[in-house]
């Protein structure tokens, strides 16, 4: 249940803490619903029919809109929880390999004999996404 209150000059929600992942779950389904309906080509084209263009472009925006507001309210109100540690030599790995993965995603676009060799779109994506699990973020 949402209970809202005139504070000072604005107006708050306080939401109480069973409703809080209830937004957050709301919300992704709402926003990946909509999403999933456009992509679904007939459904978009009988919604498109029904509603005329610009009605179905309104109805998709409010939707993502709603979902995306239901989103940031539950996710603000969800308490933290950490699922993994990362490794403390994280942070030393990543000055080492982000340069090399750099490199291998900018030699996609240069005439060199990388290419030759190895995939280098692939590599330097390889070794950014491993950084961007083994670095140590600021929390």
């Amino acid at each position: 249940m949402i209970l809202y209150r005139i504070v000072g000059s604005g107006l708050t929600l306080s939401v109480s803490e069973a409703s809080d992942m209830l937004f957050l779950i709301a919300g992704i389904i709402l926003f990946f619903g909509v999403h999933l309906v456009s992509a679904c080509t007939r459904c978009r084209e009988n919604l498109a029919g029904r509603l005329g263009e610009n009605g179905y472009r309104g109805v998709f925006v409010a939707g993502s809109v709603a979902g995306f507001l239901l989103i940031t309210t539950g996710a603000a109100y969800v308490e933290f929880v950490s699922l993994y540690d990362p490794p403390g030599w994280g942070r030393q790995a990543a000055a080492v390999f982000m340069p090399v993965a750099f490199i291998m995603l900018a030699t996609l676009l240069l005439p060199t004999n990388i290419k030759r060799f190895t995939r280098p779109r692939c590599c330097g994506a390889l070794l950014s996404a491993r950084q961007c699990i083994f670095s140590p973020t600021a929390t």
